[in-house]
């Protein structure tokens, strides 16, 4: 197998597709006059300050996870040689920050512009993020002995809320 493609590159291209998609349907559509498919004419102050909050909290969650990973950060859900487990900022709480900030800005967007096919579009990248990141998790318990550990403890792209329960 070539190392592209042994690194998890396939997910890396699925998910920029998939983000490519979710920025510019709401233009394409307006663009050739396609019926937006919103709940919703009139906008409402609670519907901007939704999307607002998930937006910069995706924002805000993304870059301390950024921050956090350092020089371990790597597109590829393979980790990098030579990396380190890292299990501070919002990966005491978190295994996937990142992908749970990008679903979390994406939401954001969909609601900002009120489109239910955005947020089902949503959906897909988080199911993908689940699936990307149990390929990755693999990985990760082979490099780091402690994983195994550390995912007991923490929740996946949901925090853990109740003991040992949740968190996917």
């Amino acid at each position: 197998m070539s190392k592209r493609l042994s690194s998890g590159l396939g997910w890396v291209v699925a998910q920029v597709v998939l983000w490519v998609v979710q920025l510019s349907l709401p233009f394409v559509w307006s663009f050739v006059g396609f019926p937006i498919l919103a709940w919703g004419e009139a906008w409402t102050g609670c519907e901007l300050a939704a999307a607002m909050a998930l937006g910069g909290g995706g924002l805000a969650l993304g870059w301390a996870a950024f921050q956090a990973l350092g020089a371990n950060l790597t597109p590829l859900p393979k980790p990098k040689e030579g990396s380190v487990l890292v299990v501070r900022g919002p990966y005491r709480v978190l295994r996937h920050p990142i992908y749970t900030a990008v679903v979390l800005v994406f939401l954001g967007w969909a609601v900002g512009w009120k489109e239910v096919v955005l947020v089902g579009l949503d959906g897909v990248l988080f199911l993908l993020f689940v699936f990307k990141s149990r390929l990755e998790e693999r990985w990760l318990r082979e490099r780091y002995p402690e994983y195994s550990r550390y995912e007991k403890t923490t929740g996946g792209l949901v925090p853990r809320l109740f003991g040992r329960t949740g968190g996917v």
